[in-house]
């Protein structure tokens, strides 16, 4: 195992912090009534969720770097498979209203609602790398209670991105 240990990775305290600060700066520019859109928008697309299998719903918003909100929410499939998560719904609906033209960065928060303290799956984070650097990530109870914020490069700091394909 000491052979691996000049290989062990954690984000140093300097990352941590710009992640802090940036989380602030975030949300003290946000405020509290676009967080608090953003949030009820999740909440509402929860609503909607169709989900007769496991019966989790879940509700996601995303805010668009011009100011523009856009939700979705999961919509399963007896095959699994082709289930649609919330995160996913939200950023399709942005993509058709063409949010990402010219530019697919263009998200700068997510807000998820589901029961319990669960934040975006691997596969959402995915999604949302995407389309941003790095975003806000809200996380609210099924009331629209904030639970956390956070920061999708806290979350996924040792991501795949398009800049790994020269993109």
């Amino acid at each position: 195992m000491e052979r691996y240990s000049d290989r062990i990775w954690t984000p140093s305290e300097a990352d941590l912090l710009a992640e802090n600060k940036f989380i602030k700066s975030e949300v003290k520019e946000l405020g509290k009534d676009v967080i608090d859109a953003l949030v009820s928008c999740s909440v509402s697309y929860r609503r909607r969720a169709y989900t007769p299998y496991s019966h989790y719903n879940v509700g996601a918003s995303l805010l668009t770097t011009d100011g523009q909100i856009f939700g979705g929410c999961n919509s399963e499939s007896v095959a699994y498979s082709p289930t649609n998560h919330a995160e996913g719904t939200a950023i399709s609906a942005a993509n058709s209203e063409g949010a990402s033209i010219p530019n697919r960065k263009f998200i700068r928060a997510v807000a998820v609602c589901a029961k319990g303290k669960s934040g975006p799956c691997g596969e959402c984070l995915q999604r949302i790398v995407e389309h941003a650097d790095n975003c806000l990530i809200i996380v609210a109870d099924t009331e629209g209670e904030i639970v956390r914020i956070t920061s999708l490069k806290a979350i996924f700091p040792y991501n795949f991105n398009p800049s790994h394909l020269g993109k």
